[in-house]
């Protein structure tokens, strides 16, 4: 039989975290999961869904309009929403430069994050980000050959002296024209749970503008837990900074404000890259699914979204002040172990003794299992170049687990870190 040989994008695409942590939840439905970034099914809006659908169907043009192709760009109607919701959530205005022509629809944001990857980045091509950040996003940037570098995070977001130290240093080795964009999870990081400052966003601004010099750097803000902001004190958008949009990309999402399962995601574009985004989701999908963006442009036009989010703000703080609670309880006695509270989104990020190492194949991970837990190892989320990867870091999720059982698999976490101090 002869050989069956791929591409090499496709080998650069195997031997992603998430298909090992999916196999992983799959074989052990037994345990507590503090792993999967799953919303909770209890808080799915089914209701405010359905009324939106019926004012979709209002009449039988209505009907038959959001069951044909869309524009690919995006149903005109929500894009005018999203530019104006987006605006109205740092309290401004549409600027003069800025309209619907600048906005995009995809079905959720990863799409985005992955056409961005295709129009900016040739092999061996740099994007700065986040150490940690979203690990799939560094898949997607090694699935088209290019490269990630992290540089340092703390609670308040990127540390924009080891943006410009990273930056300096490129730029002495040769290599500051291979650097195409700075990406960033501002509010409520996946998975650190930190946000960036409005101080720290002026000077990330102001170094990428600066470090420009062969190409403009791109500053990509991925807003995915936007919404989720317990306690309503998030910092204006990256955006605010840039409002001509001169180098911010804006991605958003409503997997995680709204639903999943609706798959909108949009994205607000600097001009030039409106027509090669086009062109890549035309190739791609010829446009997103145009039901669910009817269904998006009812929620938002209603105001619908602000009432889902609202309840969804109260459920998710209640889990993760039971995440937090329980830290507290059984891991405060642990010497050099630490996290912080996030205030929104639905992570926390656990630092704990350098001697334990949380992959799945070393001790603290099978004895989580035995004492019945799992977590996301927090080295998937480290870029494998800039600063070094910390084996000794877990992302805990409160997302889809109720108080009691967050409560019960943090208490089984700590007994398996115990354990493995023990005979360290």
């Amino acid at each position: 039989m002869t050989e069956m040989t791929f591409s090499s994008r496709s080998v650069q695409a195997a031997g992603q975290p998430v298909s090992e942590l999916m196999a992983e939840a799959l074989a052990h439905p037994e345990l507590i999961s503090l792993a999967a970034g799953f919303v909770d099914q209890e808080t799915l809006p089914v209701e405010i869904t359905a009324r939106a659908q019926q004012a979709a169907f209002a009449n039988q043009d209505a009907a038959r309009a959001s069951l044909q192709y869309s524009n690919p760009q995006g149903l005109n109607e929500l894009r005018d929403a999203l530019l104006r919701q987006s605006c109205q959530w740092d309290d401004s205005g549409i600027p003069d430069q800025v309209s619907n022509e600048n906005v995009v629809t995809t079905p959720g944001s990863n799409q985005l994050l992955y056409m961005l990857a295709n129009i900016l980045l040739d092999p061996g091509d740099i994007i700065i980000c986040g150490s940690p950040t979203y690990f799939i996003f560094i898949g997607i940037v090694k699935n088209v050959g290019g490269e990630t570098y992290g540089v340092a995070i703390d609670q308040h977001g990127m540390i924009p002296e080891s943006l410009d130290d990273a930056l300096s240093m490129l730029k002495k080795r040769g290599d500051l024209a291979r650097v195409k964009a700075i990406y960033l999870v501002p509010y409520f990081d996946n998975p650190a749970g930190s946000t960036l400052t409005k101080e720290r966003a002026g000077e990330i601004h102001e170094i990428a503008n600066r470090y420009s010099e062969h190409n403009k750097i791109y500053v990509v803000t991925d807003e995915a837990y936007r919404l989720l902001d317990f306690n309503q004190t998030a910092q204006p958008s990256l955006w605010a900074g840039d409002r001509n949009l001169n180098h911010t990309i804006v991605v958003g999402t409503f997997s995680k404000s709204y639903s999943p399962g609706i798959r909108v995601g949009w994205g607000i574009l600097p001009p030039e890259l409106i027509t090669p985004i086009n062109d890549v989701k035309g190739n791609i999908d010829f446009g997103s699914p145009n039901i669910n963006q009817y269904i998006m442009y009812e929620v938002l036009r209603n105001g619908w979204l602000q009432e889902h989010v609202s309840k969804l703000c109260d459920h998710y703080q209640q889990k993760q002040n039971a995440m937090l609670d329980a830290l507290d309880e059984h891991m405060s006695t642990i010497d050099h172990c630490s996290w912080w509270n996030p205030g929104g989104g639905m992570y926390v990020w656990l630092t704990l003794p350098e001697i334990i190492d949380s992959a799945f194949d070393k001790p603290l991970y099978q004895a989580t299992k035995q004492a019945g837990a799992m977590y996301v190892p927090g080295h998937y989320c480290f870029p494998k170049q800039g600063e070094p990867v910390q084996h000794n870091t877990i992302r805990l999720s409160f997302g889809q687990q109720t108080p009691a059982k967050i409560a019960e698999g943090v208490k089984c976490l700590a007994t398996a870190v115990n354990s493995v101090l023990s005979i360290a």
